[in-house]
């Protein structure tokens, strides 16, 4: 059991460095998008929003559009849900289970109103789902400029991404 717990622990330092440099290479690659546009306008992946820098899109119906999202947003996002999921863990071997949940993060990163949008079939799959999202909390306070959109947040949880890592 102690072998099992130290490679767990050995994985999820693996999965945070590797997370961290992911992350890095986000920063790099919207950096060097935003250098390219003038002083007072950056070009950003679908689309400008000047003064602001680089900015990724989100939402939409996948064609094109969406709101547009800075790299303050992209970051704090990921954070979030690398820490949701380093709380989650469930025993099933399902590897086709998907469950989503809705949640907000309130000014000072506290989570709250956690429910099933959509569930699984599975309530020991909810149910862990469930247990990771309250167990993170309180996360760092989100981004002031994004506050309303971390207010109303929707995350997809699939059994195949635990199982293979990601």
């Amino acid at each position: 059991a102690r072998a099992e717990a130290e490679r767990a622990e050995r994985k999820q330092h693996a999965e945070q460095v590797a997370s961290l440099a992911r992350d890095r290479r986000i920063q790099d690659a919207v950096g060097k998008l935003g250098r390219r546009g003038t002083a007072d306008e950056a070009a950003g992946l679908g689309g400008t929003e000047p003064g602001k820098g680089a900015a990724l899109g989100t939402g939409g119906d996948g064609g094109g559009g969406g709101i547009l999202m800075g790299l303050e947003f992209i970051i704090y996002k990921n954070q979030v849900e690398r820490t949701i999921k380093q709380h989650w863990t469930w025993v099933g071997s399902d590897p086709n289970l998907t469950a989503r949940v809705g949640f907000r993060i309130d000014d000072a990163g506290n989570i709250l109103d956690v429910h099933l949008v959509q569930g699984s079939r599975d309530g020991t799959y909810d149910d862990s789902v469930l247990r990771a999202i309250r167990g993170s909390t309180p996360l760092p306070p989100p981004p002031e400029k994004y506050r309303e959109v971390f207010a109303n947040y929707l995350l997809d949880f699939v059994s195949g991404e635990l199982a293979a890592g990601g």
